[in-house]
């Protein structure tokens, strides 16, 4: 069975922003564990695995 990433990206456009990150099968867990809370996008798909939580402001571009 493939491994679908996904992003819970909470209050996105402030700077305590929070991005929880795991596989489909386990992010209900690992949102609960950490204790995600609305507001709240999901991101679901390859473009999961652009993001760098060491430059969490950085958008890449042309695939870099």
């Amino acid at each position: 069975m493939p491994v679908h990433p996904v992003a819970v990206i909470e209050r996105g456009l402030r700077k305590d922003r929070r991005v929880t990150t795991g596989p489909l099968r386990e992010i209900g867990a690992i949102a609960a564990k950490v204790g995600v809370k609305p507001p709240a996008v999901i991101v679901i798909g390859d473009v999961v695995r652009l993001y760098d939580k060491n430059r969490p402001d950085l958008i890449p571009y042309g695939g870099r």
